[in-house]
């Protein structure tokens, strides 16, 4: 549920007032409140849900006159501190670093008696090296995610109340985790309430929809009308209600002028009732009632709330007013020891005014809570209501205000040190005509960002601070731009975050910061890799692991191995991407860099596994490894890695249930920590393997997502051609000639650019499956050709099987002599194959491979024995077009032999395989196009 109303219409007030309502019948409830700001607003991620976490694992308001609401949900609270840090620990310990200050959550958690695990580092795993920042940062995602487990496993003990005020400055990773929690809480007893202006929610600055209307809308989709406009309101009513709460007299003239006054708005109401009472205009008789004065000059009373604010600040104690002055420069939340620095007084002075004075006899600010900080204790207080705040900023001259942001930046950089929001020094220093001051702030707001995985907040910090620094300082402004580029890389933007990269690169040259060029250097490789770009990947590789060797061991050069030995894999080159995966693996050991230890046993495992049987369960182990490893230190980005290649390797050796079920986890996981390349990874092989399986009403319902990824949205970077490899392959089998061609040209630029065997071959396949359908024997030629030369000299895999089968099949069939030993070349290459892997799929394709030599051969008995194996190995596979061709083909040996009876019945068996694949087309038009793939297959077999 969610209120929304103007400034002054009450809606903090009847947050309070249902929280208030709720306690009192709920003593178990937990009441946690969460704010955003009016100052850092949108680029401070996840702010009302940071304070909301800070609260329930023990940072309670404490040490003031709080209201009954704030002292009984404070003591609800302690009592659950403990059992609330054990969930977080156990449940989502990737927040502590990053959501909730490591220092002060691990510091409250062993107060409370928590056993806080020993040995490791907080924060997502990231630290400072620079490729840790690129490799570690938790994806806001994995954060959400982490935060829903949390509350969801609190709510299940104890009932949650969420209250989240001024929703109008929502930063858009809150108002992701709002909608993920929205989603889930409606199996716990959870509650969430927020507030919000709606005014403030029409629109962006930059005319784009504001993220809280994309929140709100879903909510109502969801639940239906879940918002309480308070504008629409009836403000005479609230008028009437608001009078008679006290006895009075006041009668029907008097209440009119009062409604022309105000329109019932309640804060203008009650400001104006409250200047009346002060001024003497309203007095209470003898029986306690208020009655008017006879005469009342209603042109003399403010026509709105800035007329009362000023009747009210007028009549303060000039020590009273300068503290305002200055704790309105801060913001609507301010810190008395900070008021104190500026104004040169003792904190003791400024919180007794603030206490007795300005809040419980004035009623303009009130007390949040007090905290032990770096130097000393941090009280803070809040304005009673943000347009007192902007009431008396507004008021203080121009030339002052520059003075007093300076100065109430210094202070708070005094007072908490290092735990000063940056954002907010950098709006003071900003505010002040410090450039130089705010671009320091202003970097380390896109650290924290980046680190909390707001990007585009990252990356407009790191943009700000570039432009206030300026080139005073080459080697600051160099990592200002590696920072930039790779949040720019990690946001997917890769050509931006290329020329970010190599201005940065540039800069750490020319100010001789060797370590710093090779790490961003190995960030520019990476962006190349996603792009499908091998060459100029290996070749920023090598330059920067040269630059790397020439010094101490690092993490940036264990990376910089690791790395190598991915893109060597990513080529075929098996040995060397495993012995530098190795190297890799020692380095990391020895300067402790484990982001790059999961790496590397991600590609030494996957390298082991894939080289047959022998490497299979120690490869599988080092991935599991790299899986638990990636999971404790919150490496989305790897965890997905890990879990894509643990279900490749296992589809490499025909164990498919057990790779699709390791598929589905990571589109789970990959859907629930936001991670789209994970996400597209997963969809790619479970939709491969799924057709393959002959489960195509599964594929076509998948069919429009697959297209997009096909198309690069999503996020989905270097596999996008695969994708098109795919739905090009499949156009293909149900004899969508055309439409494939078409799909080849429209992504030409990118395929032509292709070298690597997987990703060449793949797309050769395709050409040459529709040149050889459509009769064009010299393109057919050229293609098989092309084929057995990127083949040549390479390892066969498994994703390179089918083109090769497929050329090797039409060179078979040609009457030249390179046209035979094309295909002799083809099958040694296959059989090597059929021996390392052993498998069904491996023993299909050489054996199927085996038949059509011998069918060129004219040895039909020899054919059909190895046809009818294929098909059986396929069978085994679970293949049934592939299990189909191989049955059509062994009919027509057979029958060619003058075993009718046995042909019939594998002609038999063929066309009911091809009959149940043809039944689950969507529409007529696809299956009569596959009728005429069916009536080519089993008309050659019956020849």
């Amino acid at each position: 549920m969610v209120i929304a109303g103007e400034a002054g219409q009450g809606k903090t007030t009847l947050l309070r007032a249902f929280a208030e309502d709720a306690l009192a019948k709920h003593a178990d409830l937990l009441v946690l409140v969460g704010a955003c700001n009016a100052y850092t607003g949108s680029g401070d991620p996840f702010l009302p849900f940071r304070e909301v976490l800070e609260q329930l694992t023990g940072e309670v308001p404490t040490g003031l006159d709080l209201e009954p609401l704030d002292t009984t949900r404070a003591e609800s609270l302690r009592g659950f501190t403990a059992r609330a840090c054990q969930t977080l620990l156990e449940r989502g310990s990737q927040l502590v670093g990053t959501l909730l200050p490591a220092e002060a959550f691990l510091e409250r958690a062993a107060q409370a008696g928590v056993a806080v695990p020993r040995g490791r580092s907080w924060g997502g795993g990231v630290e400072t090296a620079p490729y840790q920042g690129v490799l570690g940062a938790a994806s806001h995602g994995a954060l959400s995610a982490a935060t829903t487990r949390v509350f969801t496993a609190v709510a299940d003990e104890r009932p949650l109340l969420l209250l989240l005020d001024d929703l109008q400055w929502l930063d858009r990773n809150s108002a992701e985790l709002l909608l993920h929690l929205a989603k889930v809480a409606a199996g716990h007893r959870i509650l969430v309430l927020g507030a919000y202006r709606a005014t403030d929610v029409a629109a962006e600055p930059d005319g784009q929809r504001h993220v809280l209307q994309g929140v709100v809308h879903e909510i109502e989709r969801m639940f239906g009308d879940a918002v309480l406009d308070l504008d629409r309101a009836d403000g005479r009513a609230f008028l009437e209600a608001w009078l008679d709460t006290q006895p009075n007299r006041l009668d029907g003239g008097f209440r009119e002028a009062l409604w022309r006054q105000t329109g019932g708005q309640p804060l203008f109401t009650i400001e104006l009732l409250r200047a009346m009472q002060d001024r003497g205009d309203l007095t209470r008789d003898e029986e306690g009632r208020w009655s008017a004065a006879r005469t009342l000059k209603w042109d003399a009373l403010p026509r709105r709330v800035a007329g009362a604010l000023a009747e009210r600040v007028e009549r303060l104690a000039p020590f009273a007013s300068a503290i305002l002055k200055v704790a309105s420069i801060e913001g609507e939340r301010f810190t008395a020891e900070a008021v104190a620095l500026v104004l040169k007084r003792e904190p003791l002075e400024v919180t007794a005014a603030l206490g007795d004075e300005l809040d419980r006899k004035h009623r303009l600010v009130g007390g949040v809570d007090v905290r032990r900080g770096a130097n000393g204790l941090v009280s803070r207080y809040r304005f009673r209501h943000n347009l007192i705040q902007r009431f008396i900023y507004e008021g203080v001259d121009e030339g002052e205000r520059s003075y007093l942001h300076e100065a109430v930046a210094e202070a708070l950089e005094a007072l908490l040190g290092d735990a000063a929001d940056p954002m907010i020094l950098a709006h003071h220093y900003a505010r002040a005509r410090m450039p130089d001051r705010a671009a320091i702030h202003h970097r380390r707001a896109g650290d924290q960002a980046r680190k909390a995985a707001a990007l585009d907040r990252a990356i407009e910090h790191y943009r700000t601070a570039l432009q206030d620094w300026g080139g005073r300082d080459p080697a600051a402004g160099a990592s200002i731009l590696r920072d930039l580029g790779e949040s720019q890389w990690l946001r997917g933007a890769r050509h931006e975050a290329r020329r970010s990269l190599g201005e940065a690169l540039a800069g750490f040259r020319a100010s001789g910061h060797r370590r710093a060029a090779g790490a961003v250097q190995l960030t520019m490789a990476r962006t190349y890799y996603e792009d499908g770009d091998w060459s100029s990947a290996l070749a920023n590789n090598l330059e920067a692991l040269a630059t790397l060797e020439d010094g101490p061991e690092t993490p940036e050069l264990a990376w910089a191995q690791s790395s190598l030995s991915v893109l060597y894999a990513t080529t075929l080159n098996h040995n060397e991407g495993l012995a530098w995966g190795r190297r890799a693996l020692e380095t990391a050991e020895r300067v402790d860099a484990k982001h790059v230890r999961a790496q590397a046993l991600t590609t030494v495992g996957m390298l082991l596994a894939s080289s047959g049987p022998d490497g299979l369960e120690q490869g599988l182990r080092m991935l599991g490894e790299s899986l638990d490893l990636s999971g404790e230190f919150g490496l989305t980005y790897e965890s997905g890695r890990a879990a894509y290649n643990y279900g490749d390797v296992l589809r490499q050796f025909g164990r498919f249930d057990e790779a699709k079920s390791r598929w589905e986890q990571l589109l789970e996981y990959s859907r629930e920590h936001r991670v789209a390349l994970g996400e597209g990874l997963a969809m790619f092989q479970l939709w491969r393997l799924h057709w393959r399986q002959g489960e195509w009403t599964w594929c076509f319902a998948q069919r429009g997502l697959m297209l997009q990824l096909a198309e690069g949205k999503g996020h989905f970077p270097s596999p996008t051609q695969q994708v098109v490899f795919l739905l090009t392959s499949a156009d293909v089998d149900i004899g969508l000639l055309h439409e494939a061609s078409s799909t080849l040209e429209r992504h030409e630029p990118i395929l032509k650019r292709l070298v690597e065997p997987q990703y060449r071959c793949p797309y050769l396949c395709e050409r040459l499956r529709i040149a050889v359908t459509l009769e064009h024997p010299e393109s057919a030629d050229t293609l098989a050709q092309e084929i057995l030369e990127t083949l040549r000299g390479k390892r066969y895999v498994d994703t390179v099987f089918t083109a090769a089968l497929t050329a090797l099949t039409w060179m078979a069939s040609r009457p030249s002599d390179d046209g035979r030993a094309g295909a002799l070349e083809f099958l040694g290459g296959l059989e090597e194959a059929e021996a390392r892997y052993r498998t069904p799929e491996a023993r299909a394709v050489a054996a199927e491979a085996r038949g059509s030599i011998a069918h060129a051969q004219g040895d039909a008995r020899a054919a059909a024995e190895h046809l009818l194996a294929a098909a059986n190995h396929w069978r085994a596979c679970g293949f049934p077009l592939d299990e189909a061709r191989a049955r059509g083909a062994a009919a027509r040996q057979l029958a060619l032999r003058g075993q009718g009876k046995l042909a019939s019945s594998e002609l038999a068996r063929a066309r009911a395989l091809l009959a149940n694949l043809g039944a689950q087309l969507p529409t007529k038009e696809l299956r009569a196009s596959f009728a005429s793939v069916e009536r080519d297959l089993l008309a050659a077999s019956s020849a």
